[in-house]
Order: structure tokens, then sequence, then C-alpha cells
């Protein structure tokens, strides 16, 4: 008798992801390799779109379906499955999901969506229909992290639902259980310098991930860095403001002089979020930290910080698995992040205990995030076990 597999699929911005588990224990490896695949995202415009003979006479709003099924086609004989073994279908997507289950994706052209109803989408599921006659969900990829790991919680004798996952990474995200609550990443914060007032890429100024995400906290030390030495009377107004704002924490003007991002800034070399984060020494793996960069990673954290405040006192959410480059990079960050919650929280009469950690599906809580859409719940726990022992190597 034929193994049964559920698939997952996940629609990104850059990358298209296949993933294939055993249905009852969730394991990946299938005839000694893994089953996930990733291909260019139809969402990037790449060259088969524009270049396969099948693909690039189709019309614009017909190529992506046309796109995914192939490549999907090519992967299930790749691994020698049969559309048959193929039980459920679970799929993730880098955007929005519509109430009618059809998608529109993070920067994707809209030449390729339909326009359905008041709304432009992809109706993604329909095709797939005509090939696989299971059961398909679909559901905006932070939501599928999100459901995934609050599973995990369950199995830990937690409410699911007091649960939310979070990723911080280029940009920030998240999602759980309550599917309503998403794009957290575009909560608007207040309390900083105007001459700082960061744009988001969504086109809105002030947004958490303009300040916290890895690129946001990027674009801050280059704005800074910019005015220190382009902009002396706007400088002075900075320092001024932030050594108020921080209770004389931080002297701006005495900390980037001695900063190394101050030399890498004037030599024009690369400053990202990965430098700024080694230089603050969150793991004391130098001898002093780099208080410019500490300045900047601090208050990020403390950003970041009050907006899972605000989550929590609005959805009753008390615990956050976090997850994306930068925390699992830098797993201290959370400690600081949960340090600023305990201060900001304290004496509050609605008494939340909020927890913050790395996700506990680590680095497969994407993997697995789409196939958790399909997952019978008589086989949740055996796919829980699987995970973790993945995690511990």
């Amino acid at each position: 008798m034929l193994k049964s597999y559920l698939l997952g699929i996940d629609l990104g911005g850059t990358q298209l992801r296949f993933i294939l588990a055993e249905e009852k224990t969730g394991i990946t490896v299938i005839n000694k390799q893994s089953s996930k695949k990733s291909y260019p995202s139809p969402f990037c415009e790449n060259e088969e779109l524009t270049k396969d003979s099948y693909i690039c006479n189709l019309p614009d709003k017909e190529k992506v379906n046309a796109y995914i099924i192939k490549k999907l086609q090519g992967y299930l004989k790749e691994l020698n499955i049969q559309k048959e073994q193929v039980s459920g279908i679970g799929i993730s997507v880098a955007g929005k999901v519509h109430s009618d289950c059809s998608f529109i994706g993070a920067n994707m052209p809209k030449k390729f969506a339909k326009k359905i109803g008041n709304k432009y989408g992809v109706d993604l599921i329909s095709d797939l229909k005509q090939i696989f006659d299971v059961r398909i969900e679909i559901e905006n990829d932070a939501n599928c992290a999100g459901i995934a790991q609050s599973i995990y919680y369950a199995e830990q004798g937690i409410d699911p639902n007091s649960t939310f996952y979070i990723t911080v990474s280029t940009g920030i995200g998240g999602g759980g259980p309550k599917r309503d609550l998403d794009e957290v990443g575009h909560m608007i914060v207040d309390g900083y310098f105007p001459g700082l007032k960061p744009l988001c890429g969504c086109g809105t100024y002030g947004c958490i991930e303009a300040f916290a995400s890895g690129e946001g906290i990027k674009k801050q030390a280059l704005t800074i860095l910019n005015i220190y030495f382009n902009k002396s009377e706007l400088f002075n107004k900075l320092n001024i403001y932030e050594n108020i704002r921080t209770d004389k924490k931080y002297n701006l003007q005495e900390i980037i002089r001695k900063s190394e991002l101050k030399n890498l800034y004037q030599d024009k070399k690369d400053i990202n979020a990965k430098t700024i984060f080694n230089l603050a020494n969150l793991n004391k793996k130098r001898k002093t930290p780099d208080d410019f960069a500490y300045y900047l990673v601090d208050t990020a954290a403390a950003r970041f910080a009050k907006v899972l405040i605000n989550i929590s006192s609005v959805h009753s959410i008390e615990r956050f698995g976090v997850g994306g480059s930068v925390v699992t990079n830098n797993p201290k960050y959370l400690d600081l992040v949960q340090k600023k919650i305990n201060l900001y929280n304290s004496g509050c009469i609605l008494d939340m205990k909020i927890k913050v950690e790395l996700t506990p599906l680590g680095n497969y809580t994407t993997d697995y995030g789409a196939l958790f859409l399909v997952v019978e719940p008589k086989h949740q726990q055996q796919w829980i076990k699987t995970i973790m022992k993945l995690n511990r190597g």
C-alpha cells in the first residue's frame, strides 16, 4: 500500500517552496532525501514567466497558477510520488488571503491578479482542485507559522489562543490562531525625534517594522550617522532630544565619536543589522560593547516591547514565540525585550504575565507552517514529536 503524504506550498516574494510529509508522522525524508525543494517565486517575474514557451504565451492572469502547477508536477515526479498519494494540501502565502480564499501576494505585480468582486486576487485552489481531489487550505504565512506553533503550545497545556508568533527579519510580521490579527509590523509607534521619522516599505511613516526589523535598525543607524556628519544643527537637537528621552542614559555625540559604526560609515563600508548586533555585544563575545550599536539595539527593543504589550492588552496574548533571522541569530536580544516588557508592564492592574521566547519549533516553524493547516488533530502530537526531534539534531 502506497504511503499518504501532506503537501505544503510556501509561496513567498522570492521563493516558491514545496515540502511533503508523511500524513501520520510528519517525517519529510522521502526515499532517503529531503522533500523540501525551492524554486524562484512567480511573484518576482523570473525568467520562466517570460521565456518558457508554454507559460509566456498565456494571459498574465493565468501565469502564476500555470507556473506553480508546472513546478509542482515536476517536483512530484522527481520524488516519484503519485498525485493520488497526496491526501491534503496546505498553502502559505506572503500576502493577503481574502475571504473567498483567493490571495494577493507580497509585491506581486497586479497584472497577475484577476478582479474578483471589489478586490484583486489569484485563485490557486480552484486550479489545484482540478488535479487533486483532497482538502486544500490557504493562509497568510505568518498565520501558518503561528498556528503550527500554537499546536505545540497546546500539547504543553498552554491555551493556544493566548499565543502568538512574531517574525523579526528583514521585516516584521505575526500570526496565530486569532487569524484576524496580522500585519503587526505596520503598527504605528511614536515618541521618536521628528528628524528620524522613518518611511516603511508599506508607504507609511513610523511603523514598528521601520524601527525594529533588521532593515529598520540598519536604516536608523545610517540616518543618524548622516545627520551626525552632514547636519550639525539638526544633530545637536537630536542629541538633546535623546538625552532627555533616555533620562541621560545616552549622549549620542559622545557614543558616536567612539563608535566603530562611525568609522565604517566614513570608509563607506557596509553597515547592516548583523554588524550592529555584533558590535552591541549582547552575547558578550567582545571586551566591551560599542555604545552606539547598543543604543540602536536597545531603542529597537524598547519600541518592539511596547508593541508586544499593546497586542497582549488588546488580544489577551500571554506568550510570544519569536522567529526570524534577527532573533535566531541574536537570541539574547529577546532577553532585552523581556526586560523592557517587565519594566513597562510592572504595576499594571491587568497583571498580564507576558513571556517572550524563541519559537519552540525553531527553524522548522516556517517549513511546517503550511502543512499544519491540514494535519488531522489525531496526528498532531506525533508531528510535534517529529519536529522537536529535528530541532535536537
